[in-house]
């Protein structure tokens, strides 16, 4: 038969390990196990002087974090010519759609789902479209050449903010523009979040503490 051998149990064969050890190892498992079980951050809201909403950071889409600001602007002058799919984060309809979907859950909630013009960008208080570029229109390129694949994270004034839908836009369509178009539209531009640092271990430390006194207790007792 298989001999288990962990922390908190010794066989015969080595020195048996005291009560006090057993529950030493058992406290620092726990503390490791709380260390990995840590909910992760939820996004942080970014608004101006105005109480506009001009962003957030730490956007969860599909387990990696992101920065999203909304901007204004023309694609060509916000997204490095917005002439090839890789001036884009999210290259592909599915991540896109990710993305947006990952603002109305996390990013248009309470008063930005039910008040679209203080989303930055926005004037109309009806609706307010946060668009997301992933790419160039592969077909009738001839009768739209260089025109954008987005995807609109819909907020509006009538629901709780739980729509996208698929669109094109000209790449030097100005969404600053006073019109119409410029009222609704804002660019949605995301950047991976900057890697965070981890917190000090001081949970950590403290069960090193613990095992520390342990091992010192044993040392002492074979003594």
């Amino acid at each position: 038969m298989a001999t288990r051998v962990d922390c908190c149990y010794a066989p015969n064969s080595l020195p048996r390990i005291d009560r006090t050890s057993r529950a030493l190892c058992a406290t620092f498992a726990i503390v490791g196990i709380l260390m990995l079980a840590r909910p992760a951050s939820a996004a942080t809201i970014l608004v101006n002087a105005s109480g506009q909403l001009i962003g957030a950071t730490g956007v969860d889409v599909q387990g990696t974090l992101y920065d999203v600001a909304f901007v204004d602007g023309t694609c060509a002058a916000l997204f490095s010519g917005c002439d090839a799919s890789s001036d884009f984060t999210f290259t592909s309809e599915f991540d896109a759609s990710a993305a947006s979907q990952a603002l109305l859950d996390q990013v248009f909630l309470g008063i930005y789902d039910t008040t679209p013009n203080l989303t930055s960008g926005c004037i109309n208080q009806w609706e307010c479209y946060a668009t997301t570029p992933f790419g160039l229109n592969p077909t009738d390129a001839a009768l739209r050449p260089g025109f954008v694949r987005v995807k609109f994270a819909e907020n509006l004034f009538t629901t709780t903010g739980d729509m996208y839908a698929s669109s094109e836009l000209a790449p030097g369509m100005d969404l600053g523009d006073n019109n119409r178009s410029g009222d609704y539209l804002v660019y949605a531009d995301w950047t991976p979040a900057a890697a965070v640092a981890p917190e000090p271990a001081s949970m950590l430390l403290f069960g090193t503490g613990l095992l520390g006194a342990g091992v010192r207790r044993w040392r002492q007792k074979r003594a």
